[in-house]
């Protein structure tokens, strides 16, 4: 079952609770003043205003994902099982290929900049530490094919109702 992480905007408070539990969770730690002194987290969620609207800057989990396609050491590939993007740490030699390549701004390099980071959709959690730490229901965990069916839908009503599948 794919994982897809929605974003309702006019839900959204700004309060940066989501991108702080998504930073301390990437290095492991739950409460803030266990941060060490000096280190900085991993930029894999960030918000911004359009247009006075709040936006995650985030990974779309792209089907034809481009930065998996750039990716030189194979570092980031698909999960099968779960529809996401996944970024290996462990191979990534820090070129920067993916986040030329990223339409969304969604691939940074890490603290030492030896290494990219991106959104993985904490697979090793139930629920991502984003969307646990949403509040007012901004983020939220959508499983399935929802949205493939809706854009089906909206196709077939702008062809004129003929059925193609």
């Amino acid at each position: 079952m794919k994982r897809r992480l929605l974003f309702r905007p006019e839900r959204c408070l700004m309060c940066l609770s989501c991108v702080l539990a998504c930073g301390l969770g990437a290095l492991g730690i739950d409460d803030p003043r266990e941060l060490p002194a000096g280190s900085k987290p991993p930029r894999r969620l960030a918000m911004t205003l359009v247009a006075g609207t709040p936006w995650p800057v985030r990974c779309r989990h792209c089907t034809q994902a481009p930065c998996a396609e750039a990716c030189i050491s194979g570092s980031i590939v698909r999960d099968a099982a779960t529809g996401a993007v996944l970024h290996r740490p462990e191979t990534c030699v820090g070129c920067g290929s993916c986040r030329l390549v990223c339409p969304f701004g969604a691939v940074a390099p890490d603290q030492t900049g030896d290494c990219m980071t991106k959104c993985n959709l904490c697979p090793q959690d139930a629920t991502p530490r984003c969307v646990a730490a949403c509040r007012s229901g901004a983020l939220v965990l959508g499983e399935g094919d929802g949205d493939d069916q809706r854009k089906r839908a909206f196709a077939r009503e702008m062809i004129g109702g003929a059925a193609h599948d």
